[in-house]
């Protein structure tokens, strides 16, 4: 009996230290776990308070400007001088274009003044505008009878020749007023010569006028237009440009009433290629007007209707 009873005792003390052991070994288990989540806390903590401190270093950097900088930031002395530098050039550009008006204005005035006072000796024609069908050309034989031209041009023509033979160069005449009928017979002819080259009938007829214009078209039957050419070169082409006697025409032509009707480099404006010998009478008002101001008789009408 006293036995078991000490058994049992045993068995209990035995119980009562497994018990106890396991309180120990959870309690070991939480210290461990609160002192881990402790441990990333802090971690965290310091982590956020050193991000902190190097956001506010960056920032009081970045708004602390170096002598050098402030240097570089414009004084406001040089904001005001720029802003009435500005000023001045938006002003003189203002000026410019009023002025570039005021003269655009001027010539258009001068044409229509000078297209007032010679509208016969001033019209045109070209591909686009038909020659009127009652247009009378006033005709009155030139060059000994060998030619018929407008009357109105015919004395400044003598007297531009008289010229150019004081100046050493003598002319011929290959051209003046032709009749609807020789010029259409002249685009034909035109137009049959480069078919033969290979030409088809379209090609042909537009490779040839962009010299030769159809009848009612033409500046020859107008009676204003000559074609003049070199008593030492006699070869209509632009080979004329180089005769002395065609350089002369050209500086001195305006000066009795003619221009140089097709120029080379406003090709594209009146669509006929370069004729160094085609001159065209205009009157010596309009002539002077067009040689000063660079006009082809397009760009003349282009002022007209502005």
């Amino acid at each position: 009996m006293i036995k078991m009873e000490q058994e049992n005792e045993r068995k209990r003390k035995k119980e009562y230290k497994k018990k106890e052991y396991r309180k120990k070994r959870i309690r070991r288990k939480r210290i461990r776990r609160l002192l881990f989540v402790g441990s990333l806390l802090l971690t965290a903590l310091i982590f956020y308070f050193v991000g902190n401190c190097f956001a506010t270093l960056n920032a009081g950097t970045a708004n602390v400007q170096s002598p050098e900088r402030k240097k570089d930031k414009p004084a406001p002395e040089q904001k005001e001088e720029k802003t009435k530098t500005d000023e001045k050039k938006t002003e003189s550009s203002g000026q410019g274009q009023l002025q570039e008006e005021n003269r655009q204005n001027q010539l258009v005035d001068e044409a229509r003044g000078i297209y007032q006072n010679g509208q016969a000796l001033l019209v045109l024609v070209n591909k686009e505008r038909e020659l009127f069908s009652d247009y009378d050309a006033n005709l009155s034989y030139i060059c000994n009878k060998r030619l018929q031209a407008s009357a109105d041009l015919k004395e400044d023509l003598t007297k531009m020749l008289s010229g150019g033979k004081k100046a050493g160069y003598t002319f011929w005449i290959a051209s003046a007023w032709r009749s609807s009928k020789r010029q259409q017979k002249l685009l034909e002819a035109e137009v049959t010569k480069n078919i033969k080259k290979g030409m088809s009938s379209e090609a042909a007829l537009n490779k040839s006028m962009e010299t030769v214009m159809p009848a009612g078209h033409s500046e020859h039957e107008t009676g204003l237009a000559l074609d003049i050419l070199c008593s030492d070169n006699l070869k209509m082409d632009e080979t004329q440009e180089t005769a002395g006697g065609n350089i002369w025409l050209r500086e001195h032509c305006a000066e009795y009433g003619f221009v140089l009707r097709y120029p080379k480099e406003k090709a594209e404006i009146t669509n006929i290629a370069y004729e160094p010998w085609h001159f065209r009478y205009v009157g010596r008002d309009a002539a002077v007007f067009m040689t000063q101001n660079n006009l082809t008789l397009e760009e003349f009408y282009d002022l007209l209707e502005k």
